[in-house]
This record gives structure tokens, C-alpha cells and sequence, in this order.
């Protein structure tokens, strides 16, 4: 337990301060005028192809790079006087992406950084596109596009002061994570241990959370295009992901892609070193990879490469239960007269966000081809 202990901290310090960089990297970008201006073009695309109103398009644009209560603040004068489906779409949009410093957090867990970056991009048009699939538009929009696109840069006198503002600003999504990693952990444990105690009753000493979601989310992990043998593996990582939250179902997801380039290693000294006896063998278990010629163990397993990278896919956004709270904290206190519908379609928002992560792993899946 102590070593769990210690392996959590080590990897919350190792998290933690890529957070704080990356915020302030981001705050400086939007002195500079840059993050506005990439957002401004990606928005006319994106309301260009889809036939989205200019605020929405703007908003989905923004959570590429900012996080579910940040990308609404470049269309905070306009929330007042949205539609509920637009609303619906700005929600929607949040549940569907993660921020650029959380983004750059989970690179730190050994996560492909290129398939995180295409994930949270691809998720921004289809995010708008299951929107309005749950929720059609039947009204006119009241923005005009000139509005909508001339985005206001910061307020800072000087580049210091936006760097030092970004990583001020950096403290409470800091916290915010530590704070969540503890609780959850905790809550986890918890869960996990009266799950045991309670099958132990009846005869059967395996039954966790992991275990439940494993056989609820098999379908949609076959659906997905997951290899069969690895179904209930990423079923598990999906029920994380939505009971609790992304992070921890990437630092799970994290111990596979470890396991994976040690057997890779494990594998090509073997290759090397033919006159030293290694034979290169090894099995698996079901729940560790046993390597002969070293002796070691990888805990956890395996998956393959193609189940990996739709899992990363699938995991990209901030769908999760506790992330309906503080979408309505965020945007209830930017829009208070929206407060009602928005806890009204709050639900059907997170909902509609995960399909659209699952929409991108599924394409994701269409195109993987194995090396």
C-alpha cells in the first residue's frame, strides 16, 4: 500500500507541473493575439462546413485548445441570448474535448501525443454534429458572424504579466486535479472494497467496479472496432472514464502502453543478444505478461496497438458525471438567465459527448492499420 501511495504522488508531481507550463504557454498565445486568431479561422471552417451558427462554431473551435469553462468565455456576451440548441452545442462541445494543459498531462503518461492532439481536433466538428442530432435547432440564431469573430485579446500590459497571470490561473485547475485525483481515488478504494466483501458473501472474491463496467461496456468496445480478446479491458478503461473521469482512465490506460514498449525492449534484446541464451520468451497470463529470461512481470497485461490508439480516442473529453457540475457552475455564472435549460440538457449533453468521442474512435479504428 505504501508503494501505491508513493507511485501516486510521484506521478502527481510529475503531472502537475506540465499543467502549470502549459497554462501559462497558452496565456501568452492569447496575449500575442495567436490563440484568437487560429480560433477565429478554425470557427468560419467549421460554421463553413456544417452549417453551425458563428458562436457555437467559435465555441467548438476553442475547446480544442481550452477547457470546458474557458472556451465559453470567447462567447460570453452572446450565451445570454442563444438558442437551447446552441447551448445544447457549447455543452456538448466541452463534454466532448479536453484542454491543451490537461492534454499536455496525459502525454506525460506516455499517451500518443499525436492521436491526443488528432482526437481533441477531430472531436470539435463532431461534437457540433451529434448536438444537433440530439438536440435540432428551430430557431433562429440572434449573433451575427462580424460579432461572433472579433474576438477581444487579453487585458495584460505586457508579456510578464500574461505569463504571470497564466500560471496564477494554472493554481485552480492544479488543485482541481490533485484535489479530484485524492477523492476519487479514495472513493474508488472504497467502492472497490465493499464490491469484494459483498460478492465474498456469496461466494465470489473478484467482483469491482472494473469488473462491472467490463461486461456494460463490452458491446460499445466491440462495436468500436476493438481486437475481441481485448474488449473488457477497454470497457473497463471506458466505465472510468464516464463513473469517474478521463484521467484516471489514462493512467490506467498508461500501464498498457508501458507494458507494451517493455515487451518491445524485452523482445529485440533477445533479438541482440543470441549467444548470451535469452530465448525471448514470455506469456501471458491473462492478467501479467511473464518474461522467462528476466524473471519480471508486466502488471496488467497487454493490448494491442489498435485497441490502444481507438482507446485513446474514445477517452479524449471531459464526459464524465462529476464534469456536469462544473459545467453548470461555469456556464450557469456566465449565462444566469440559461441556468434552467442548461440543468435541464445537461445530462443529454454529456451523453451526446461521449458519442462523439466514440464517433472519432470508431473512425479512428477505420483508418489504424498495423505496422
Amino acid at each position: 500500500r505504501m508503494m501505491i501511495t508513493l507511485t501516486f504522488l510521484f506521478h502527481l508531481l510529475q503531472v502537475l507541473p506540465v499543467v502549470v507550463f502549459f497554462s501559462t504557454f497558452v496565456s501568452v498565445l492569447y496575449y500575442l493575439g495567436v490563440m484568437q486568431a487560429i480560433i477565429k479561422q478554425l470557427g468560419k471552417f467549421l460554421s463553413f462546413c456544417l452549417g453551425t451558427a458563428p458562436a457555437e462554431s467559435v465555441n467548438a473551435a476553442g475547446n480544442i485548445f481550452l477547457g470546458q469553462t474557458e472556451a465559453p468565455l470567447l462567447i460570453r456576451p452572446f450565451l445570454k441570448d442563444m438558442t437551447n440548441s446552441e447551448i445544447h452545442a457549447v455543452m456538448t462541445g466541452g463534454f466532448a474535448t479536453i484542454a491543451g494543459a490537461v492534454m499536455a498531462a496525459y502525454i506525460i503518461f506516455e499517451v500518443p501525443a499525436t492521436h491526443l492532439l488528432s482526437a481533441s481536433v477531430m472531436s470539435a466538428p463532431a461534437a457540433l454534429a451529434v448536438s444537433k442530432l440530439f438536440y435540432p435547432e428551430t430557431e433562429k440564431s440572434k449573433h451575427s458572424a462580424g460579432d461572433v469573430y472579433n474576438i477581444a485579446k487579453g487585458t495584460e500590459r505586457n508579456l510578464i504579466e500574461a505569463a504571470s497571470n497564466g500560471a496564477s490561473m494554472s493554481i485552480k485547475l492544479v488543485a482541481n486535479i490533485a484535489v479530484n485525483l485524492i477523492a476519487f481515488s479514495a472513493m474508488l478504494s472504497f467502492v472497490n472494497a465493499t464490491l469484494v466483501w459483498l460478492g465474498d458473501r456469496v461466494g465470489y472474491n473478484e467482483l469491482t467496479f472494473q469488473f462491472i463496467c467490463s461486461y456494460i461496456f463490452w458491446p460499445l468496445s466491440y462495436l468500436m472496432g476493438v481486437d475481441q480478446e481485448d474488449c473488457r479491458t477497454v470497457a473497463e478503461l471506458i466505465g472510468t472514464k464516464i463513473i469517474l473521469n478521463e484521467f484516471f482512465a489514462y493512467k490506467d490506460l498508461s500501464s498498457f502502453i508501458k507494458n507494451r514498449k517493455a515487451l518491445d525492449i524485452y523482445l529485440e534484446n533477445a533479438g541482440r543478444n543470441l549467444t548470451d541464451n535469452l530465448t525471448g520468451s514470455w506469456s501471458n497470463n491473462g492478467t501479467h505478461i511473464l518474461l522467462y529470461d528476466t524473471g519480471d512481470a508486466l502488471v496488467g497485461g497487454l493490448i494491442s496497438m489498435r485497441s490502444m490508439v481507438i482507446t485513446t480516442y474514445a477517452l479524449c473529453g471531459f464526459s464524465n458525471l462529476s464534469a456536469m457540475g462544473i459545467q453548470l457552475g461555469g456556464l450557469g455564472a456566465m449565462a444566469p438567465n440559461k441556468k434552467s435549460i442548461m440543468s435541464k440538457i445537461v445530462f443529454r449533453a454529456m451523453v451526446a459527448g461521449n458519442v462523439a468521442c466514440f464517433l472519432t474512435a470508431c473512425v479512428a479504428g477505420l483508418f489504424y492499420e498495423d505496422d
